[in-house]
This record gives C-alpha cells, structure tokens and sequence, in this order.
C-alpha cells in the first residue's frame, strides 16, 4: 500500500497537464490500486473521473481548491475512505448516494456553494469530523448535530 502525493510529490510528475481532462483519468488507470492516499490539491480538476473506484483501498482523498461543482454518485462507492476533503471548490449539492460511504470520519465541505446540509449526513455514524465554513448555510439539520455532539 502506497500513498501518492500532489504538488511536491511524485504525482507532479504524473499529471500531465493541469486543464487536461484525460490526464487524470490516465493518472488514476497508472496508479497502484492498493494506495491508500491521494492528494490532487490545486488541479484545476472540473470533474472526477469513474475510474476513480478502481481505488478500493483509498482512505484519504485530498481534493481541495480545485474546479469541481459536484461530486457524482459513484464516488459514493469509495466505502472504505475515511477522509474525503473538496474545500475550496463550487459543490452546491451532495451526492445522493452519500450513505454509502459508512466509512467516512472526516468531511471537509468548507468554502464552496452549500446553502443547506442533507439530512443524509446524519446517517454516516462514524463521522466525528464535519467542515462547513465558509458557505451559505442558513441553519443545520438537528439530526446532523446530534450525530457530532456524539461523537
């Protein structure tokens, strides 16, 4: 198990161009699938590719100040990730699917377009770790609160 790291990194020298749509794709088909980590911070990556499930045994996804305006369904099949960070980007709505990622502990929301939070978080009991600031929420579910307080 290995982890992959961004700007520094050995990533940079993988990623091939930052406007690039196929590049991660490509990325994502020429890494180990037993990593663990990745960071793909400040891409300019508009949209994360389905072959991003190949990566079963991820843990943590660093995605932050990217290009990104939502995250698709299928990332939802990412089970096993315990930390997912999309700060910094234009995601209004989160997946529908989110429950599926029983997994997650830490969620880093911060800094994008969100005027509400889904009740579906409530459902992610292992979450302890849940970023919102910086958005345009008018209020929390109370189950979501409950969730943290427990934690």
């Amino acid at each position: 198990m290995g982890n992959i790291y961004g700007k520094e990194g050995l990533l940079s020298g993988l990623f091939k161009s930052r406007d690039s749509r196929d590049s991660l794709d490509e990325l994502i088909n020429s890494l180990d699938p037993n990593i663990t980590r990745l960071d793909l911070k400040n891409r300019g990556i508009e949209r994360i590719p389905e072959n991003i499930t190949t990566l079963k045994k991820l843990k943590w996804l660093n995605l932050p100040h990217n290009k990104l305006t939502h995250l698709p369904d299928y990332m939802c099949n990412l089970t096993g990730l315990l930390t997912l960070r999309v700060l910094g980007n234009n995601i209004a709505v989160l997946p529908s699917q989110i429950t599926k990622m029983t997994s997650l502990t830490c969620l880093d929301l911060g800094k994008n377009d969100f005027t509400e939070v889904s009740a579906s978080l409530g459902e992610l009991h292992q979450l302890n770790e849940l970023h919102l600031h910086w958005n345009r929420i008018q209020s929390v579910i109370y189950s979501i609160f409950n969730l943290l307080l427990a934690h």
